[in-house]
């Protein structure tokens, strides 16, 4: 009688998560996580948002707010001298969560390569500059400026 009672409970706990036990698709794939192709989606409308956007011959301006960093750890990773690319900092650097690496954008009549990402709390509507100087860095702060972001060439 108890081993029939056990095999009913293990049979109805077994239908139960079945039914119940829904996991997302991607749970099993290797996929980029929701978050990051949610990013990315929303980045691809930011690129040509409807009131902030012009269009001048293959480049597109957004607003968005610009930081500085420097290569100190309490502003980076635990390597600071290494950006999200692999490669040592450089002046030009400028991070992002959404462009791909390589992408050129202009700030202030400045081109800056994407070689860098932040952390995952900040949107696409974030850019932060790699800068040397500590001081000029926080001089610099936090500003909201027109950044005309230019296609990548593969």
């Amino acid at each position: 009688m108890i081993k029939l009672g056990l095999s009913m409970i293990l049979i109805a706990a077994l239908i139960f998560l079945g039914m119940n036990f829904n996991l997302p698709a991607n749970v099993y794939s290797f996929t980029k996580p929701p978050e990051v192709q949610e990013q990315q989606e929303v980045m691809q409308t930011l690129i040509l948002p409807k009131t902030h956007e012009t269009e001048v011959e293959g480049e597109n301006t957004i607003i968005a707010e610009v930081t500085a960093y420097n290569p100190i750890s309490n502003q980076t990773d635990d390597t600071p001298f290494i950006n999200a690319m692999g490669l040592k900092v450089q002046k030009g650097d400028i991070a992002n969560n959404c462009l791909p690496f390589g992408t050129k954008v202009e700030i202030d009549n400045k081109i800056y390569i994407i070689r860098d990402r932040m952390n995952p709390r900040y949107n696409c509507k974030h850019f932060d500059i790699f800068m040397w100087d500590y001081q000029e860095a926080k001089n610099f702060g936090r500003q909201i400026k027109n950044i005309k972001i230019y296609e990548k060439n593969y």
